[in-house]
């Protein structure tokens, strides 16, 4: 089988990678920020709670309290909004300019670009494979990685693409739906 493709790098393609990461891999990061802020948030609630009945026994001020008060909503906000943040980040770092890539998917390998500057690569480099509507997200490793947008195929049946992959890499995709249910990962 042979599967050609583009993706155009834009704002909306990258904060749909930023999202499918987000709701896939990186989890576990987004618990941690909530747990930690969650907790400085109760600790500054009790520190501010404590100075007020202070304040209020023993007539000291009253402003300690409320910087408590103050860090409670701060760290209540982070726990909150993380991942909307991190988003909203993820569209100000886009491509001023669209930048557009093209992925050709063969039997041993994928190949970026074309020409004289066509990177190929084998399937065993990609370490995890993620999707969502019409998006594939093939990672190298936590921090390297690609969108392959399903509705610019040139070559190839896009349904087939991802049971191709995940045949050729012998890993399986992820989805949100299959990290919110269970650990078992499924196909899109």
């Amino acid at each position: 089988m042979y599967f050609e493709m583009e993706t155009t790098y834009d704002r909306e393609t990258l904060l749909a990678f930023q999202q499918i990461l987000n709701q896939t891999v990186r989890t576990r990061r987004i618990r941690l920020v909530r747990v930690c802020s969650f907790l400085v948030a109760g600790l500054s609630m009790l520190y501010g709670l404590i100075w007020l009945i202070t304040s209020i026994q023993t007539g000291v001020t009253w402003i300690p309290a409320i910087s408590g008060f103050l860090m409670c909503a701060i760290f209540l906000a982070i726990g909150l909004l993380y991942e909307a943040r991190m988003a909203r980040l993820s569209r100000h770092l886009g491509y001023n300019t669209p930048v557009t890539v093209r992925y050709s998917f063969h039997e041993n390998g994928y190949t970026t670009g074309k020409g004289k500057s066509a990177v190929h690569t084998p399937y065993r480099a990609l370490r995890i494979l993620c999707c969502r509507d019409h998006y594939d997200v093939l990672m190298l490793d936590r921090r390297r990685g690609f969108v392959v947008d399903h509705s610019r195929f040139l070559r190839g049946d896009p349904g087939a693409f991802r049971a191709f992959l995940e045949e050729r890499t012998g890993l399986r995709f992820q989805t949100p739906e299959s990290k919110r249910i269970s650990a078992s990962h499924t196909l899109c």
